[in-house]
């Protein structure tokens, strides 16, 4: 990673600081996850939804075919 042109020798130095330190690093970890949990509950929410249309449009298409006349 030190290799890396702008910011490597920045990136290097900050992940031997966390290496080193784990009460740092669990104060790092838990500013990810408020972000990381309003992902998940926003992806899964938008999941459920795509999954109610789903099942609705399935149900309306159920009737639509059970009353035409053959």
């Amino acid at each position: 990673m030190k290799s890396l042109p702008v910011f490597g020798e920045s990136l290097a130095a900050y992940w031997e600081n966390l290496t080193h330190d784990a009460p740092a690093f669990i104060v790092e970890l838990k500013k990810l996850t408020g972000p990381v949990a309003d992902i998940a509950l926003a992806g899964g929410a938008a999941f459920s939804i795509g999954i109610l249309e789903l099942a609705l449009s399935i149900f309306i298409t159920f009737f639509c075919f059970c009353t035409v006349d053959a």
